[in-house]
């Protein structure tokens, strides 16, 4: 059992190291291929964002939230954007079409 923990523990310790040694610099982009070949995830920052989804985010309804990241997601012919929203504890994620209305996946 003892041999267990300590496998275990260095393991994590190995784990967490190789995980803080990558760094992304912030004009890096980052694309993430899901299980779906099909489908490509983009980070986008906040500036880059379509013009329709950015006066979205700054209307009535998202008015104490916090931008935190946002990712473009193209789906073969389709594209839409994810946008995470904090405010105070809670983090929401806002699917946005390309035309700047709200949809639910």
């Amino acid at each position: 059992m003892k041999k267990l923990i300590v496998s275990f523990s260095t393991l994590l310790i190995i784990c967490t190291a190789s995980i803080n040694a990558y760094s992304v610099s912030p004009n890096e982009t980052i694309i993430e291929f899901l299980m779906n070949d099909d489908v490509i995830k983009t980070e986008v920052n906040a500036e880059n964002l379509p013009d329709v989804i950015k006066t979205a985010l700054t209307g009535d309804t998202f008015t104490s939230w916090t931008f935190v990241i946002a990712h473009e997601v193209v789906n073969g012919d389709k594209k839409h954007y994810e946008v995470e929203l904090t405010n105070g504890g809670e983090n929401v994620i806002v699917n946005f079409d390309e035309a700047g209305n709200i949809f639910h996946e």
